[in-house]
């Protein structure tokens, strides 16, 4: 099953400097245009193209669906039945444990994609699946092209909004989106 994502599994980072970066990169980026601001006529413009060029996903094809969150906890509900979690925590640790038995059917893929949407390119800074990542994994896995590029950078950008309306007096606040595309 082909779906553009091989040169995720390639992909090598050295070393990220922490958190701490992102945050500047947050916060210095202008939300209207995606625009990083480093200081006098030192801009990074942050487009879908962008993400094409950092992680190698495909751009083109179509926008899944919207599925009101009942369509999503139902999905959710059937995956979960299929690998027998009734009750049992739901989290990406199950998940690779499955992928590492090996397999290309439906669900060891469900897993895989679950895996990489989760951890790398839609974090929301919880440990547990939510029924938003296994509907995207489900959209990969039935749907023959989607623009993936598109999908992140519209999550890049909510990422962004929700990081500079935070409450600045948290001492920790969740970092949102896919930070390798900012930091690369």
């Amino acid at each position: 099953m082909n779906k553009g994502f091989q040169h995720i599994l390639n992909m090598h980072l050295k070393a990220v400097e922490g958190r701490s970066l992102l945050g500047w990169i947050l916060d210095h980026m202008d939300l209207h245009s995606m625009t990083l601001r480093a200081g006098r006529g030192k801009e990074l413009k942050f487009t879908k193209e962008v993400v094409e060029i950092v992680l190698g996903l495909p751009s083109a094809g179509a926008t899944p669906p919207r599925l009101h969150q009942t369509e999503k906890s139902e999905l959710t509900a059937k995956f979960r039945n299929k690998l027998n979690l009734d009750s049992r925590v739901f989290n990406v640790i199950m998940m690779q444990e499955r992928v590492k038995l090996g397999g290309d059917d439906e669900l060891t893929m469900m897993c895989y994609f679950i895996v990489i949407f989760h951890s790398l390119l839609f974090p929301q800074g919880n440990s547990d699946i939510t029924t938003n990542v296994v509907t995207t994994a489900h959209w990969a896995v039935s749907m023959d092209k989607i623009d993936w590029c598109q999908l992140i950078y519209t999550d890049l950008w909510h990422s962004v909004e929700k990081w500079q309306s935070r409450h600045r007096e948290n001492t920790t606040a969740t970092i949102y989106g896919c930070g390798i595309v900012l930091l690369l």
